[in-house]
């Protein structure tokens, strides 16, 4: 979760230029966000102007239980 002061610019994806030497090199933070993230939005900021921004991450770990056991009286090796 990020919090800023500046209330003018609201927090939208936009498309990245193609790399080259026109191609924009700030930007890119909220596509990032949006393609690793579960699910993000704003909100504005309560104790002032501004916004924050937050994001929620599903994380998987390698080991997990997957729920998906011997069924009963099956032989386990």
């Amino acid at each position: 979760m990020t919090t800023d002061t500046r209330g003018e610019r609201l927090p939208e994806r936009r498309p990245v230029a193609p790399e080259g030497a026109d191609a924009e090199e700030a930007g890119r933070g909220l596509l990032l966000v949006s393609h690793l993230a579960a699910r993000w939005g704003w909100c504005p900021r309560a104790e002032g102007p501004g916004k924050t921004v937050w994001a929620e991450y599903a994380i998987r770990l390698a080991n997990a239980p997957t729920g998906k056991g011997p069924s009963e009286g099956a032989a386990v090796e």
